[in-house]
């Protein structure tokens, strides 16, 4: 998919859900998710660097439009995998009780989610590739 077309999408993802989550939530609760949001995404580019590095991989800051992260060199899929799904225990916690009961948490889970999905089409394409290569 194009660059900016795929920015486009994720922008107009993250602003639907947004939306919606604003017909369940208090003004409060939705501006305490959007902060909540901020300090996943510091802790979600702490967590793909923290993975990076304790499996040995070459890292690269890269700003790219709307993507800010890293650019990741690794001996292996499975370790690209790993990498790429390092961040992703921030939103399992997030949605699991009681954490989930707090509604500006579990919005901001959701809402990582959605930034989080370069990195999962990311996952799902190196994992169809790995099952592939098995075939």
């Amino acid at each position: 998919m194009k660059g900016k077309l795929k920015s486009a999408l994720y922008v107009m993802l993250g602003f639907g859900a947004t939306w919606i989550l604003s017909m369940n939530s208090s003004l409060q609760d939705l501006n305490s998710s959007l902060l909540l949001l901020v300090l996943f995404m510091v802790l979600h580019e702490a967590l793909h660097y923290f993975a990076a590095k304790t499996l040995r991989a070459e890292v690269r800051p890269t700003v790219r439009g709307l993507f800010i992260g890293f650019q990741v060199k690794t001996s292996s899929r499975q370790r690209f995998v790993a990498i790429a799904l390092a961040p992703q225990i921030l939103t399992l916690l997030a949605i699991v009780p009681p954490l989930s009961s707090i509604r500006p948490l579990f919005n901001a889970a959701l809402l990582h989610a959605i930034v989080s999905l370069e990195d999962l089409r990311k996952v799902l394409h190196n994992v169809i590739k790995m099952l592939y290569t098995k075939l």
